[in-house]
């Protein structure tokens, strides 16, 4: 499992708790993660509400939240 700044370690799953949390620290709308993800509003809800739970996709919204890819230290 890899650390990824001081609060989340990367592994498979990430919660929809910390999904907020990173949204919320790094200024990401909604409305600016579903353009960039090209996917629907509906689905960052659901994201944000749930989380994920296969590792490539924690993988994207990571990235796409914070615009580093997480696995490429």
């Amino acid at each position: 499992m890899q650390t990824y700044g001081a609060t989340f370690q990367i592994g498979t799953t990430i919660s929809g708790k910390h999904v907020r949390h990173l949204m919320r620290i790094n200024q990401a709308t909604i409305r600016s993660l579903a353009a960039k993800m090209d996917i629907t509003i509906k689905r960052v809800r659901h994201v944000r509400q749930h989380g994920t739970s296969n590792s490539y996709i924690t993988r994207d919204w990571i990235e796409a939240i914070h615009g580093r890819d997480p696995g490429a230290y």
